[in-house]
């Protein structure tokens, strides 16, 4: 389990990471529940706490905090 407030999406376990990656290419939660072999719900979920611990609330939000979270990185 991970703290609450990861800012860094370093801080996600390997499927939050896995959903948040597949919403970075525009899929739908539909479309990645059926890549992943899991339901909506469980993709809603596990998107919900990506969401929560890397503080945002829309997916927009997230997609743009991630987006500068590479940009970083890369140096």
């Amino acid at each position: 389990p991970n703290a609450p407030d990861v800012s860094d999406p370093r801080g996600l376990t390997e499927r939050e990471t896995q959903v948040v990656t597949m919403v970075l290419f525009a899929q739908t939660n539909k479309l990645i529940a059926y890549n992943l072999g899991l339901s909506t719900g469980r993709i809603s979920t596990l998107l919900r706490s990506a969401m929560r611990k890397v503080g945002v609330q829309t997916r927009g939000q997230l997609i743009a905090r991630l987006h500068d979270f590479v940009a970083v990185a890369r140096g």
